[in-house]
């Protein structure tokens, strides 16, 4: 498989871990890893992985993240979802943006806590309600966001 521009490689053929790993230290270029996977290497030497998908006769490309931060198994993973929700009929690009704009539990129950703050007719209640999940809930639920509470 040459080193430089778009590798197709056959549709049979995935790269393993070491394959992975010696490609991304190879020329620039997109080097196909696996079917709709691919490692794309800047004249920098900055390695991301990226997807082609196609859906509905149209070419989608994701980028999904700098390689080694997401693993080979991560990369698939990914791909796999982002082919599901093309089939589904869903775009990917906009679950990934709704995801990334949820706050922590943590942040909202503090702004939670701000906007309620004054309707109480008690400060020692106001502080008592955001000390006790300080206590007992942010060191278990304060940095999940709160969609996957």
């Amino acid at each position: 498989m040459p080193n430089v521009g778009f590798n197709v490689g056959s549709i049979s053929n995935s790269l393993n871990d070491k394959q992975v790993r010696a490609l991304s230290k190879s020329d620039p270029g997109r080097h196909r890893v696996a079917n709709g996977l691919y490692l794309e290497i800047d004249r920098n030497s900055n390695v991301r992985w990226m997807a082609r998908l196609q859906a509905n006769g149209r070419r989608h490309d994701f980028g999904l993240g700098k390689y080694p931060d997401v693993s080979l198994r991560m990369a698939r993973e990914k791909v796999e979802d982002y082919r599901r929700a093309l089939r589904e009929g869903r775009d990917p690009r906009v679950e990934v943006a709704s995801t990334k704009s949820a706050p922590h539990f943590r942040e909202a129950a503090y702004q939670v806590w701000e906007e309620r703050k004054p309707a109480w007719k008690n400060a020692k209640h106001a502080d008592q309600w955001i000390t006790t999940l300080e206590q007992y809930v942010f060191p278990v639920l304060g940095d999940f966001r709160v969609d996957k509470v």
